[in-house]
This record gives C-alpha cells, sequence and structure tokens, in this order.
C-alpha cells in the first residue's frame, strides 16, 4: 500500500490528484503540510479510495493552497484527518464544503477573531466590569459598564478583542464586518448609543462550531 510519507510521497500523491482532476500546485507550505498527513496514519489509496474522499481531498488542498502561515495550514491538515474518518454521507461533504471554503477566505487573524468572540461569550465578559482580569475593557464605558456617550457594554468585545490582538477597536470593527460576510455571524439590533456594531453567531456557525472551534483552539 503506498504510504503518505516524506520524499517519493508528494510525486505519487500528484500523480494520483491529477489522474482525479484535482490541481495540485505544491508550495513548500503544501508540500511540508500533505507530507505531514503520514502522522495521522492515511494512505493514498485510503484518500482516493471513494468519490466521497476524494470531494473531501480536493476540498482540503484547495483550501491549503490559499494558507499563509504554517498554522493555518496545520489547522486544515487536522480538520482534514478528521473529516476523512466520519462516515461517508453528502450531510457530513456538505458540512466540510462549508467548513473548507470558510477557512480559505477568513485569515488566520480572522479565524483568531472567532475564538475570542466565543470566549467573550463563553466567560461572560460583558458582565464583568468589576473582575481586575477585565474591567479595564469597561472603561470607555460609564463607571457602572452601562451606558453614555462613549458607547454601550455590547462595545465591551470590541476593546478586549482588539487588545488582545494588538489592534485598534476600529480596525477590529472591519474584519467583523468582513467576516460576518461568510455567514457565520449575523447582526443584532444596534443600540444607538452603542460605538460598533454587536455580532451574534450564526445558526451556520452553530452547525459547523464543534469543527471549527475544536481545531481554532488547538
Amino acid at each position: 500500500m503506498l504510504e503518505l510519507v516524506p520524499s517519493g510521497t508528494v510525486k505519487k500523491l500528484t500523480s494520483f490528484a491529477i489522474k482525479h482532476g484535482i490541481n495540485l500546485y505544491l508550495t513548500h507550505r503544501t508540500q511540508k503540510t500533505l507530507e505531514k498527513l503520514a502522522d495521522g496514519g492515511i494512505t493514498i489509496e485510503e484518500a482516493f479510495r471513494s468519490d466521497s474522499q476524494i470531494f473531501r481531498f480536493n476540498l482540503f488542498v484547495e483550501s491549503l493552497k490559499k494558507a499563509s502561515t504554517d498554522a493555518k495550514a496545520n489547522l486544515l491538515k487536522n480538520l482534514y484527518l478528521q473529516c476523512y474518518k466520519e462516515q461517508e454521507t453528502e450531510s457530513n461533504d456538505d458540512v466540510y464544503y462549508e467548513i473548507f471554503s470558510i477557512l480559505g477566505e477568513l485569515s488566520d487573524r480572522e479565524l483568531r477573531i472567532l475564538s475570542l468572540l466565543h470566549q467573550y461569550k463563553d466567560l461572560k465578559i460583558q458582565s464583568k466590569h468589576n473582575d481586575p482580569l477585565y474591567s479595564k475593557y469597561f472603561e470607555h464605558l460609564s463607571t457602572d459598564g452601562l451606558r453614555m456617550p462613549d458607547g454601550t457594554v455590547s462595545d465591551v468585545f470590541y476593546y478586549y478583542a482588539s487588545d488582545q490582538l494588538g489592534i485598534t477597536a476600529e480596525v477590529l470593527a472591519g474584519l467583523v464586518q468582513r467576516i460576518s460576510r461568510t455567514g457565520l455571524l449575523e447582526v443584532t439590533g444596534m443600540d444607538a448609543n452603542s460605538s460598533f456594531q454587536e455580532y451574534r453567531f450564526s445558526a451556520l456557525y452553530e452547525t459547523i462550531r464543534s469543527r471549527l472551534v475544536l481545531e481554532m483552539e488547538r
């Protein structure tokens, strides 16, 4: 059986890919990531054993071509290993089509923003204005963290996430708006006193959350 291992592996994989109509342009990062698939115990024959697996591998490769960092390439590899092991159904194929398509559009920083928003909501930071760890993010608001002309409590996420990323809240607002175009976020009703638009996770995000968030937090 042909194993995905370094050296001759990529040549063999390229041959199989071309045979199945997959355009496999190999950058150094792509080649390195494909070689790492050996860690997951996948063989070339297994990767191309069915139409469903060929479809999933093609999604993986197309997203991998857009990876600008090793971290994102590794995230894609882990997701592929996960989807490779799941049952071959049209429903699962649809989920991974959505995941890989979205990941192909988002930068590493935008993926980090999604992770921070999930963390922000999970930790209920919006209600922690008296917590020493988070109180500084409420300084732009009133002393009780409720309302004043400079914003409302819904703005706290922007001050929190921008601090974590080392960018301004205004730049973050533009990135969040861009992320919303993927369908992962949807707007809430905007308070007239808020400085930034508030977003919540969409039904699409919740559908793919267990897979996407797990990999973003690795």
